[in-house]
């Protein structure tokens, strides 16, 4: 059994390379593995590419990058719209899990969400 958890809060559209703001990191504490589900359901640019991966610190307060380590690897990059890829995440999670989106190629926007299931450990 696990508990569904969004780290968006539904399908989400950014124009840049980005990550979630720290004090809107998901707060883990009680899980330590996680089944997530992307969904990129727009991306736009000539040769376009977008790469998802999580991180997670003991705090939300700081979008400093020393303070937020990676957690797991990163989702297979994305190159095309409605496609959807799997991530499992079986240890390394501290407090707070966030994620962060960087853009490949000449992407110039993309819509995604993030969610999954988390389960105690």
């Amino acid at each position: 059994m696990g508990d569904l958890i969004r780290l968006t809060a539904g399908p989400t559209r950014v124009t840049a390379a980005t990550k979630q703001a720290a004090k809107d990191a998901l707060d883990v504490t009680n899980y330590k593995e996680f089944d997530l589900f992307l969904v990129v359901y727009e991306i736009a640019g000539a040769s376009p590419g977008v790469t998802v991966a999580l991180t997670t610190s003991m705090q939300n307060v700081s979008d400093d990058a020393a303070l937020w380590l990676p957690l797991g690897s990163a989702f297979t990059t994305v190159t095309t719209a409605n496609t959807a890829e799997a991530l499992s995440i079986t240890s390394g999670s501290l407090r707070y899990i966030r994620w962060e989106l960087s853009f490949l190629g000449t992407t110039s926007s993309t819509t995604f969400e993030l969610t999954g299931i988390a389960r105690p450990g």
